[in-house]
């Protein structure tokens, strides 16, 4: 249990992580995903985002993953059950997943949950909102 909680967040949580804060707050604004498509993220006024923002961010876009993550491992690993239980995470989980898909395609710049908490936007390189 404790062991594969440690190897999934430093060689799964950690790295991802930090792809996504270290990219979408450098020069680029952008993953290697972004930028091949030609978006960045920006604030809402289109300025780069910082270290922070980049942050929370991450943390708000990550939820839905992380808490499948923990979900699955505590309190102990799901695929060891002998009887698997129910695991509320996993529920909560996906429905957060269709409320950011939905907050997506409802709002008007069509910013999901980490967006508007977050204050950013994703646009076209070169496009400013």
């Amino acid at each position: 249990g404790q062991k594969m909680e440690k190897w999934t967040i430093s060689t799964i949580e950690l790295p991802v992580w930090a792809y996504f804060v270290i990219c979408e707050q450098s020069a680029w604004q952008a993953t290697i995903g972004k930028r091949l498509l030609g978006l960045h993220v920006s604030d809402t006024s289109g300025k780069p985002i910082g270290f922070g923002r980049a942050i929370l961010r991450t943390t708000m876009k990550m939820l839905p993953w992380d808490l499948t993550h923990l979900s699955l491992m505590l309190p102990s690993p799901l695929w060891l059950e002998k009887k698997p239980t129910f695991r509320p995470g996993l529920l909560v989980a996906n429905i957060l997943i269709v409320v950011y898909l939905a907050t997506m395609l409802f709002t008007p710049r069509k910013q999901s949950i980490h967006d508007l908490v977050a204050g950013t936007i994703v646009l076209k390189r070169g496009s400013y909102y």
